[in-house]
C-alpha cells in the first residue's frame, strides 16, 4: 500500500498539536519543544521515504515482487568487479579515466537508483551526483 502524504501529513499535524499540549503541560520549554518538533519530523520523513522506496515483504498485493527484488539485486552483484571491464570494452583506458566514486555512482545508477538516493549514499547533493554522471557522458562521446 503506497503512502497518501496528505492524508498521513495532516495525521502528523494533529498528534503534533497535541503532542505541544502535553509538552506544555509537562513544563517544557519552547526550545525542547521545538527540539521535539524538529526529531519527530525528521522520523516523519523518515518513514515516508522507507514506505515509498520499500517493498514490504508482507505485501500482499503484489506476491513475489520481494524475491524479483532479491534476484534483480544478485544480477548486479558482481558489476562492480566487472565495470573496469565493460568501460575497457566501450572505450580504451576509459576506466583508468574515472575515479573510484564515479564507478560507484554508476554501479548504484545501474541498480535503479535516483540521483537523489545515490547523493544520500555518498554524502554528496543531487548536483554533484549529476555533475559525476555528465563527466562520464562526456568522456563516452569524446571518444565515440
Amino acid at each position: 500500500m503506497g503512502f497518501n502524504y496528505r492524508q498521513e501529513r495532516k495525521r502528523f499535524e494533529e498528534q503534533m498539536q497535541e503532542n505541544e499540549k502535553k509538552y506544555r503541560a509537562a513544563g517544557m520549554s519552547d526550545e525542547q519543544i521545538t527540539a521535539m518538533h524538529e526529531y519527530e519530523e525528521e522520523q516523519f520523513r523518515r518513514k515516508r521515504t522507507y514506505k515509498t522506496h520499500i517493498v514490504l515483504e508482507q505485501s500482499f498485493e503484489y506476491p513475489g515482487l520481494v524475491e524479483q527484488e532479491h534476484s534483480f539485486d544478485r544480477h548486479f552483484d558482481n558489476i562492480g568487479t566487472c565495470l573496469d571491464t565493460l568501460l575497457d570494452n566501450l572505450v580504451p583506458g576509459l576506466s583508468k579515466k574515472l575515479t573510484k566514486q564515479d564507478k560507484d555512482i554508476l554501479v548504484y545508477l545501474s541498480k535503479g537508483y535516483s540521483h537523489s538516493e545515490i547523493g544520500q549514499i555518498f554524502g554528496l547533493t543531487q548536483q554533484a551526483v549529476s555533475l559525476h554522471i555528465a563527466k562520464v557522458r562526456k568522456m563516452l562521446k569524446m571518444t565515440l
